[in-house]
């Protein structure tokens, strides 16, 4: 049996007929997407309403996430779906919902629950990740 190490050239020479294609396919790809990011337009306003829209529903993982350290995982997720549902059926807050829950309060404050629902303050690292492409290609020009 013919191993790859000793294969004959033929197909070497169309497997590197490939890479020029894939060279300007990759360009023409960045240069788009360049031509996208330049005519970007944000609007935070919009941004903020339709992460407020589902009141705290959109982050309740967090809140999860938090209360799971005090009373694990499964319980953590069993307690956030029964506030949540009510949250939802009742077109309430989330975190006027969960502060009123006593399963909740004794282990999380009311200020901290509410940080915990807002959006702004669940990020994660994107805000890192973000910095870092920025600058590392802050000087470059494409």
């Amino acid at each position: 049996m013919i191993q790859e190490h000793e294969r004959d050239m033929t197909f070497w020479t169309t497997e590197w007929s490939y890479i020029p294609q894939i060279c300007m396919l990759t360009s023409g790809g960045i240069e788009q997407m360049t031509g996208v990011l330049n005519r970007w337009i944000v609007y935070p306003d919009n941004m903020e309403r339709n992460l407020n829209q589902l009141q705290g529903l959109i982050v309740s993982e967090n809140l999860m996430l938090s209360l799971g350290e005090f009373v694990g995982r499964d319980t953590a997720h069993d307690l956030i779906y029964d506030v949540s549902m009510k949250a939802f059926e009742e077109n309430q807050p989330l975190a006027d919902i969960a502060v009123k829950d006593s399963r909740i309060t004794e282990h999380i404050s009311e200020q901290e629950i509410r940080n915990l629902l807002d959006p702004k303050s669940y990020i994660g690292l994107s805000k890192t990740f973000v910095d870092r492409v920025h600058k590392r290609w802050a000087h470059r020009s494409i």
